[in-house]
Protein backbone atom coordinates (compact mmCIF):
# COMPACT_ATOMS: atom_id res chain seq x y z
CA UNK A 1 0.00 0.00 0.00
CA UNK A 2 1.43 3.47 -0.50
CA UNK A 3 1.90 6.27 1.46
CA UNK A 4 -0.97 9.21 1.82
CA UNK A 5 1.67 11.78 0.53
CA UNK A 6 2.14 9.24 -2.78
CA UNK A 7 -1.33 9.86 -3.77
CA UNK A 8 -1.56 12.60 -7.02
CA UNK A 9 -3.71 15.24 -4.10
CA UNK A 10 -1.39 15.24 -1.75
CA UNK A 11 1.85 14.44 -3.00
CA UNK A 12 4.58 17.28 -2.81
CA UNK A 13 5.46 19.21 -5.60
CA UNK A 14 9.19 17.69 -7.14
CA UNK A 15 10.77 21.39 -6.58
CA UNK A 16 9.42 20.72 -2.75
CA UNK A 17 11.64 17.54 -2.59
CA UNK A 18 14.98 18.59 -4.73
CA UNK A 19 14.85 21.65 -2.55
CA UNK A 20 14.46 19.79 0.79
CA UNK A 21 17.59 17.34 -0.15
CA UNK A 22 19.87 20.03 -1.13
CA UNK A 23 19.05 21.84 2.44
CA UNK A 24 19.92 18.71 4.13
CA UNK A 25 22.84 18.16 2.61
CA UNK A 26 25.79 20.18 1.42
CA UNK A 27 25.37 24.00 1.66
CA UNK A 28 27.45 24.38 -0.74
CA UNK A 29 25.18 22.64 -3.31
CA UNK A 30 22.30 24.79 -2.64
CA UNK A 31 24.40 28.00 -2.75
CA UNK A 32 25.93 26.50 -6.24
CA UNK A 33 22.21 25.47 -7.26
CA UNK A 34 20.64 28.25 -6.56
CA UNK A 35 23.00 30.74 -7.86
CA UNK A 36 22.73 29.00 -10.95
CA UNK A 37 18.73 28.96 -11.30
CA UNK A 38 18.76 32.60 -9.87
CA UNK A 39 21.53 33.89 -12.52
CA UNK A 40 20.33 31.58 -15.36
CA UNK A 41 23.63 30.80 -15.99
CA UNK A 42 25.91 27.80 -17.31
CA UNK A 43 28.30 25.43 -15.33
CA UNK A 44 31.06 26.48 -16.56
CA UNK A 45 29.89 30.09 -15.36
CA UNK A 46 28.89 29.26 -11.78
CA UNK A 47 31.69 27.33 -10.97
CA UNK A 48 34.52 30.14 -12.42
CA UNK A 49 32.27 32.59 -9.73
CA UNK A 50 34.84 34.32 -7.29
CA UNK A 51 34.05 35.18 -4.21
CA UNK A 52 34.02 38.91 -4.39
CA UNK A 53 31.44 38.39 -7.15
CA UNK A 54 28.78 37.59 -5.24
CA UNK A 55 30.12 38.74 -1.72
CA UNK A 56 32.58 41.73 -2.08
CA UNK A 57 31.97 42.29 1.38
CA UNK A 58 31.76 39.20 3.37
CA UNK A 59 28.11 38.28 2.81
CA UNK A 60 26.34 37.68 -0.19
CA UNK A 61 24.53 41.33 -2.00
CA UNK A 62 21.64 41.37 -3.63
CA UNK A 63 22.63 41.63 -7.37
CA UNK A 64 25.88 40.50 -9.10
CA UNK A 65 27.59 41.01 -12.26
CA UNK A 66 29.18 37.78 -14.29
CA UNK A 67 30.96 37.80 -17.71
CA UNK A 68 29.66 34.77 -19.50
CA UNK A 69 32.14 32.51 -20.65
CA UNK A 70 30.66 31.55 -24.25
CA UNK A 71 29.25 34.95 -24.98
CA UNK A 72 31.54 37.25 -23.54
CA UNK A 73 28.81 39.50 -22.32
CA UNK A 74 28.23 40.27 -18.48
CA UNK A 75 24.75 38.96 -17.27
CA UNK A 76 23.67 41.42 -13.95
CA UNK A 77 20.96 39.00 -11.73
CA UNK A 78 19.45 39.63 -8.69
CA UNK A 79 19.93 37.18 -5.74
CA UNK A 80 16.73 36.12 -4.56
CA UNK A 81 16.65 36.06 0.00
CA UNK A 82 16.99 32.18 -0.53
CA UNK A 83 19.84 32.56 -2.26
CA UNK A 84 21.56 34.83 -0.10
CA UNK A 85 21.05 32.63 2.77
CA UNK A 86 22.64 29.86 1.28
CA UNK A 87 25.47 31.85 -0.02
CA UNK A 88 26.02 33.40 3.55
CA UNK A 89 25.91 29.81 5.02
CA UNK A 90 28.27 28.14 2.57
CA UNK A 91 30.57 31.01 3.02
CA UNK A 92 30.36 30.82 7.23
CA UNK A 93 30.89 27.09 6.87
CA UNK A 94 33.81 27.35 4.57
CA UNK A 95 37.12 28.92 5.23
CA UNK A 96 36.68 31.03 1.89
CA UNK A 97 38.15 34.53 1.43
CA UNK A 98 38.59 37.12 -1.23
CA UNK A 99 40.48 36.11 -4.30
CA UNK A 100 39.08 32.33 -4.26
CA UNK A 101 36.91 30.43 -6.29
CA UNK A 102 33.76 30.42 -4.80
CA UNK A 103 33.25 26.32 -5.42
CA UNK A 104 36.41 24.20 -5.56
CA UNK A 105 37.27 21.01 -5.75
CA UNK A 106 38.16 18.84 -2.55
CA UNK A 107 41.72 18.50 -2.43
CA UNK A 108 42.68 22.17 -3.65
CA UNK A 109 41.34 25.48 -4.13
CA UNK A 110 41.37 25.23 -7.74
CA UNK A 111 38.35 25.92 -9.97
CA UNK A 112 35.83 22.78 -10.13
CA UNK A 113 36.06 21.86 -14.13
CA UNK A 114 33.35 21.08 -15.66
CA UNK A 115 33.78 18.43 -19.34
CA UNK A 116 31.42 17.54 -21.78
CA UNK A 117 31.35 13.89 -22.99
Amino acid sequence: MAPAWFEPAGAPEFEDLAIFALRRSCSGVLAMFDLAIDGKLRACDVVALKFEDVAPNGYAVGRATVRQKKTGQPVRFELTEQTRQAVDEYLRASTKKPGEFLFSGRTCSARLVTAGF
